[in-house]
């Protein structure tokens, strides 16, 4: 397997992680109600939304794990892992280095008000290892041989 086709691999794969966690998140967006996403008065995410942030972050990371291992095979796969456990950890940390946002005005919008967000310390800490996670699972899954018939 060449060097630029690992390269490509990882490259698409990451792509395909920001794409489908967006989609993800704009759809849980549009489907929820703004009392449901934040909290009355904060800028702090229901747990609604914190647990589908879970969910959606393990699905993504799976579906690039899975694209990575077609077009790479599993050791662009790793490599993906490692990529998304560092970037995972640097937004984190990003993130948890945010003033704290006090209380929302009942005026601001629904975008300004998830922009100036801070989310939770548990969450900042497992996403980069749901990411990994997530990866290596796509990439089994990828890997996996169907049943005979």
């Amino acid at each position: 397997m060449s060097i630029m086709r690992s390269i490509i691999a990882v490259v698409v794969s990451y792509f395909v992680i920001a794409v489908v966690g967006m989609a993800l998140f704009f759809t849980l967006v549009a489907v929820l109600p703004k009392d449901q996403l934040l909290q009355p008065g904060t800028f702090r995410a229901t747990a609604i939304v914190n647990t589908a942030a879970i969910f959606i972050g393990l699905l993504a990371a799976a579906g690039g794990g899975m694209v990575c291992t077609r077009i790479g095979g599993p050791r662009p796969a790793m490599a993906l892992a490692a990529i998304v456990f560092a970037l995972g950890a640097a937004m984190g940390v990003q993130n948890q280095m945010k003033p704290d946002p006090g209380m929302r005005p009942d005026d601001m919008s629904l975008m300004d008000a998830i922009a100036k967000a801070k989310e939770p310390t548990w969450i900042a800490v497992i996403n980069p290892i749901l990411g990994v996670a997530g990866v290596m699972l796509g990439s089994w899954l990828a890997r996996a041989k169907p049943p005979e018939k």
